[in-house]
Formats: C-alpha cells, structure tokens, sequence
C-alpha cells in the first residue's frame, strides 16, 4: 500500500553546488476525482544562472519517474499567476492550466 504523505526529494548539483531541487510528496485526491492519490511537486527550484538548461524538466522528470514506479498517474503544482517564466517551463513539460485560485483580503 502507497503511504499518502510518502516525499521523494530530487536536487541537482554542478561544481558549483547545489543549483536546483524539486520534490514530490503524494496526496489523497479530492473523491471526485478519477484517481484516488496524486503527487504533489513543491519546492521547485532552479538557480537564475542556470535556468533554460533543461534543469527543471530533468527534475520533473524524475519526480514523474517516482510517482509512477508507485502507480501515481497524476502530478499537481502550485505556480503563481504572475510567474511566466515557470508557467512556460512547466507547459513545456507537459502541465497545463488547471484551476485560478482568488483571494480577497478583508479588514473588519
């Protein structure tokens, strides 16, 4: 059996150090849904002096790679709506746009 709440922690290193890192922690989906657990990717991360070199897709692509050596066919992550570049670094991987999250801030 899956353990909700399992994370799998990828980073990424040059002789420079650690330049990037990414996890995948596995979810219970809403009961609505087609499948009963996802994995969720946070803490996505790439340093700005090595951003458009394939980094984020070779770590998403390991996070796709544990989710499904553990029967997970869906991956979710939050993005926030004024980051173009990872919204497109994302699509480019393959994710798309799912749900606009608002807000409204309130004073009494």
């Amino acid at each position: 059996m899956i353990d909700a709440h399992e994370v799998n922690l990828v980073v990424a290193e040059s002789a420079e150090g650690l330049i990037g890192s990414g996890y995948a922690r596995i979810e219970p989906s809403k009961p609505y849904l087609r499948h009963p657990l996802h994995a969720y990717l946070g803490f996505m991360y790439v340093e700005p002096a090595h951003r458009g070199k394939g980094i984020n897709r070779m770590i998403i692509d390991a996070l796709k790679a544990w989710a499904l050596s553990r029967n997970i066919t869906e991956l979710r992550l939050d993005v926030y709506h004024a980051n173009d570049s990872a919204i497109q670094a994302y699509e480019k991987a393959g994710f798309s746009q799912h749900m606009i999250n608002m807000r409204l801030g309130i004073t009494p």
